[in-house]
């Protein structure tokens, strides 16, 4: 028999390792790839000039809010009022929303299954849903769901696809919020008043949604009229341990109309009215 030289042999022996070794590459290379997030990327909006208006549906609380672009000036109306109540929204708010919905987000595949929406709390009956409109067009639509406390992402999937994707946003600090977060948070808007003259911007309190009864007459009314030629006339009610704010305004500018169709009522407490008072003797 004829014997094998030891430099065959070590050949041999080093064959079958490599052998081994890429069989086990082969084994495991799959499994290494499931351990790897899919990624994508995705703005929520591609262009913030082109959005007229936002719709904010909480699923939860079954309650909408509409943001519209009248005229340059922005208005809100909510579920609260059954769309009937005009606020001016807080445009830093609006502007800051729509800089954040258009940053590019690096997303990871959270689930591919309908079965997995409702905990992840994008599914139609929890999930907080945003469409952005550009005149009548919906340009986007997301579901937005849980977030996720220790890597800080939040769920969301689209109206288009099941799949569940999630991503660290800034954009979830502005869902599940009420009327009260997006509305001009003084009591002389600034969308009317010009911005020295608006009483050294005394804050409102929330909004409220009552009515008083013809035969109560305000506690007080207050008329203003801007060097911007705006106009106001706000009838303060007591209520309580605080006051309801009724304001009402008008324009002789080309966003007249907008500013006349602003009619809601907000709440102020005892030392904003008297402050409030004192800076219109």
């Amino acid at each position: 028999m004829k014997r094998i030289s030891s430099k065959k042999a070590l050949l041999i022996f080093y064959g079958f390792d490599i052998i081994l070794v890429l069989v086990l590459l082969l084994l495991f290379l799959p499994l290494s790839r499931k351990n790897i997030p899919e990624t994508s990327k995705l703005k929520f909006i591609n262009n913030a000039k082109e959005i007229s208006s936002i719709e904010i549906y909480n699923a939860k609380e079954r309650k909408k809010i509409i943001i519209s672009q009248k005229d340059n000036i922005w208005l809100g109306t909510d579920d609260d009022s059954n769309m009937t109540l005009n606020w001016p929204c807080d445009i830093q708010t609006i502007k800051s929303f729509l800089s954040e919905a258009e940053k590019e987000n690096t997303l990871y595949k959270k689930a591919e299954k309908v079965s997995s929406w409702t905990s992840l709390g994008v599914d139609e009956k929890t999930s907080c849903r945003v469409s952005f409109f550009k005149e009548s067009e919906k340009v986007s639509e997301f579901f937005f769901g849980i977030e996720d406390s220790v890597t800080e992402r939040i769920s969301f999937r689209t109206s288009k696809e099941q799949t569940v994707w999630e991503t660290k946003t800034s954009v979830s600090n502005f869902l599940f919020k009420d009327a009260s977060f997006w509305a001009d948070p003084y009591i002389e808007p600034l969308c009317v008043a010009d911005e020295n003259e608006a009483s050294a911007k005394l804050r409102r309190g929330q909004l409220v949604y009552l009515s008083p009864s013809e035969n109560i007459k305000p506690e007080k009314v207050i008329s203003r009229i801007f060097s911007n030629t705006n106009k106001a006339v706000y009838s303060i009610y007591k209520k309580d341990d605080s006051y309801i704010v009724i304001p009402s305004f008008s324009s002789l500018k080309k966003n007249g109309e907008a500013i006349k169709s602003i009619n809601y009522r907000y709440s102020i407490s005892q030392w904003t009215y008297e402050k409030f008072l004192e800076a219109n003797k």
